[in-house]
């Protein structure tokens, strides 16, 4: 949480902001090093790469060729519930640090996460209220929660319902996936307030490629919702 809590306070500075709140965010689904610069130059404090199958998988050589960049750096995978081994390549690039955090997005049983990896967090989809019981069975700092899809972990532009979000904005800080996107982020951060943000496929041109305009618009939103 050290170098989330160090983002958070070069974010304040970066927008000019005096209050206690304003979010982290991060730019998931990465795949070239032109869409992770502009991010970060834009203002995204963590880069998402997937390590799993999907069109927004990133290749280990990516994460290499952008080691000099300054931004804190997530390895998403997906992995079944009795087996969370990750990739040898992945495993490379954490012993490295080349990779500061693992984000796990499939259906790994909580006892597993943390044997698997550190530091590490959890994405869990959630559909119903009682899907929130979940967070507190995982050892981490915090828990990513995201839409429910059955066709895909993540991804799917499916927004989570605002009632499950006004009860989880209760219990715990928010950190908050699925469907955001600059047509919303505004509302997201006036009604949710998370502690962080993760967008992905509402920013992109075609999947694993980001759209400039989007991106650009995307930050300008989180600026203007800050500012309320």
């Amino acid at each position: 949480m050290k170098k989330i809590q160090e983002a958070n306070a070069t974010k304040k500075v970066q927008y000019n902001c005096n209050r206690n709140y304003i979010p982290l965010v991060k730019i998931c689904g990465i795949t070239n090093e032109r869409d992770a610069g502009l991010a970060v130059e834009l203002g995204a404090d963590i880069l998402g790469f997937v390590f799993a199958p999907s069109p927004r998988r990133a290749e280990p050589s990516l994460v290499e060729k952008l080691s000099d960049l300054a931004v804190i750096k997530v390895a998403v995978v997906v992995c079944s519930e009795s087996n969370p081994s990750l990739q040898s390549d992945l495993l490379n690039l954490i012993d490295r640090n080349l990779i500061d955090a693992v984000q796990f997005h499939g259906s790994e049983r909580p006892s597993n996460c943390y044997r698997a990896a550190f530091p590490y967090f959890k994405a869990i989809r959630v559909k119903s209220i009682s899907d929130l019981d979940r967070v507190a069975e995982y050892r981490c700092p915090r828990v990513l929660l995201d839409a429910f899809s059955p066709d895909a972990p993540g991804g799917t532009g499916t927004c989570i319902p605002a009632e499950i979000l006004k009860t989880a904005a209760k219990r715990f800080p928010l950190w908050l996936a699925g469907g955001i996107g600059p047509e919303n982020v505004r509302g997201v951060i006036r009604d949710f307030k998370p502690e962080l943000i993760d967008a992905s496929s509402k920013l992109e041109a075609s999947p694993g490629i980001k759209d400039p305009a989007k991106l650009k618009t995307f930050f300008k939103e989180i600026q203007l919702g800050c500012s309320l």
